[in-house]
């Protein structure tokens, strides 16, 4: 009886709702990575997101070289969700309910071979 009774009450209170999301909540240093769907291409990046949303770093290749990667000014809404563009990559992310992470996909034109697939981001640090 009390079980029911709890499972009842849990029905009925509301969740609390996801807050806002804001370009302070992106800020930080960050590692991430990205994996090309079928290709076997994958890169492991040092982020580092500053206060205007703008993404700077470097990768670590599937090819064994390290880049600096173009740099991509993000946008952040306030339903947590993240989207970027460079000259060359679009990005599409959405935060995680604790904030200290992003899931989504990515897509690379090199101009000879376009890549896409998902994106993993953990916050390292402000």
């Amino acid at each position: 009886m009390w079980k029911r009774l709890l499972l009842v009450v849990v029905a009925i209170v509301p969740l609390p709702a996801e807050s806002a999301c804001t370009g302070a909540d992106l800020q930080g240093r960050y590692v991430a990575m990205l994996a090309g769907e079928l290709s076997g291409f994958w890169e492991r990046c040092n982020v580092s997101v500053n206060a205007s949303g703008l993404a700077t770093g470097s990768c670590l290749l599937s090819t064994g070289s390290v880049g600096p990667i173009d740099p991509v000014q993000l946008s952040v809404s306030r339903n947590c969700f993240v989207s970027g563009n460079s000259a060359r990559f679009s990005i599409s992310l959405r935060f995680q309910p604790h904030k200290r992470g992003l899931i989504g996909r990515f897509v690379l034109d090199n101009g000879i071979n376009v890549f896409e697939g998902p994106v993993v981001m953990v916050k390292r640090g402000k």
